[in-house]
């Protein structure tokens, strides 16, 4: 019985540390890693179909294993061959499948869309769902595997598009791309707002041929208060790609504002000029609002700044502020604040830990004698930390470190991390 209880005692630890690696894998991943998320499809889907119009749904029918036909009454054709205008008026059937039979289907009677259209399907489940020839030969799939349409277009999101589809390659990636993808960042519905931005982000030339009235329109997406990730993309693409033309309308949009004006645009304008004031960094960091103080944290300079940054590192109830306090102070003191750093392994929220594990990870092998005080000395969360930002750095060095922790290490949570890291099996013994 002591043996088959050491032993599922065991395989109970190695379970959990099991866990705990996976989870320190995915929330170790830097933050900039994190939000450089693809394109969700839905702008190449618009880009591409062989048929992208507007209109209203008529009827939506249910098929055979979740599959469903819907007919539009086309209103405008965007994109496609053929005479637009003889196409308004006409009846186009579509479809498409959705993932499980308990999801309602994403499109009803009454609706008004854009939908992008392409080949119908040719797997032999459509035969059984359609058995007309007929009717089978002339349907069309909704593009992007079932995602490309959008509801809710404004008119100014709908004209931004049309223009922008209207455009050559060539110019799709010149100043006039850079502004109708701008405008729709600010107007379109949000899945659509997000892949403009994004693709603003992943083409310089397109950040380099940003205009004033570009510009603004980038603002009014860093603005949106219905669609968050797009508000936090557009800032990241200010933030990290700091265009030029930004500053004097940020300028002008922020005024006499001070620590009234919105945060994104604060946050903007000082990674344009490198940081923040001393006056309004100190009045960020003191507001009760969680937002601005993470800007002050993520931005503060100046000789004040260590300071309140070790203060709203270990003291502050946000763990955002916390996060973004203890990057800006590895950023701008470097090793020097390693014993400070080595704190935020201490953390209770897990994504600060894992952040003062990168933070310290950037080191390098520099980094390790303090890393290996915190494995030896510190609780056995910081100790999993700290494993990990050795785990994070390509220094030869830190490889010799995970051998041997692996082998000798007192603890067994940490000798089984360090197994994981190296990729070796988790029972394994010397």
């Amino acid at each position: 019985m002591q043996r088959t209880h050491s032993t599922t005692t065991r395989r109970s630890l190695l379970r959990q540390v099991a866990l705990a690696a996976i989870l320190c894998s995915i929330v170790a991943v830097p933050a900039s890693g994190a939000q450089r998320s693809a394109e969700s499809g839905l702008l190449r889907a618009l880009e591409t179909a062989s048929l992208l119009v507007v209109g209203e749904i008529e009827e939506v029918t249910p098929l055979l294993h979740v599959g469903y036909a819907a007919h539009l009454s086309v209103e405008r054709r965007l994109l496609g061959k053929g005479d637009a205008s003889r196409m308004k008026g006409q009846s186009v059937e579509f479809v498409w499948e959705e993932a499980s039979a308990r999801i309602p289907p994403r499109l009803s009677a009454g609706q008004r869309v854009v939908v992008a259209l392409e080949a119908g399907p040719t797997a032999s489940i459509w035969k059984q769902r359609i058995p007309d020839p007929t009717r089978r030969a002339a349907l069309r799939s909704l593009a992007a595997n079932g995602q490309g349409y959008l509801q809710g277009v404004s008119a100014g999101a709908l004209g931004a598009l049309e223009h922008y589809l209207a455009l050559t390659q060539a110019a799709r990636r010149g100043e006039a791309g850079a502004t109708y993808l701008s405008q729709l960042a600010a107007a379109a519905p949000p899945r659509l707002a997000l892949d403009a931005v994004l693709r603003l982000k992943d083409e310089p030339k397109l950040v380099a041929s940003l205009t004033p009235s570009a510009g603004n329109a980038l603002i009014a997406a860093m603005l949106r208060s219905d669609a968050d990730a797009t508000a936090r993309m557009a800032l990241q693409l200010v933030e990290q790609e700091r265009p030029a033309v930004m500053l004097p309308l940020l300028e002008a949009k922020i005024g006499n504002s001070g620590v009234d004006a919105p945060a994104a645009l604060l946050a903007a304008r000082a990674a344009l000029q490198g940081g923040l004031s001393g006056d309004l960094e100190e009045q960020l960091m003191e507001s009760g609002s969680d937002e601005q103080r993470t800007t002050a944290a993520r931005w503060a300079k100046g000789p004040e700044a260590g300071g309140r940054l070790r203060n709203a590192m270990l003291r502050d109830r946000s763990p955002a502020v916390r996060e973004a306090a203890l990057l800006r102070l590895a950023h701008i003191e470097g090793l020097t604040a390693a014993s400070d750093l080595l704190q935020g392994l201490e953390d209770r929220e897990p994504s600060v830990q894992y952040a003062a594990a990168r933070a310290l990870a950037s080191f390098g092998a520099e980094a390790l004698p303090d890393l290996r005080r915190a494995i030896d000395r510190g609780s056995p969360q910081a100790s999993k930390a700290a494993v990990v930002a050795i785990t994070l750095m390509s220094d030869p060095e830190a490889r010799t470190a995970l051998e041997e922790l692996a082998s000798d290490h007192e603890d067994p949570a940490v000798r089984a991390l360090a197994r994981i890291s190296l990729g070796r099996p988790l029972d394994e013994e010397h």
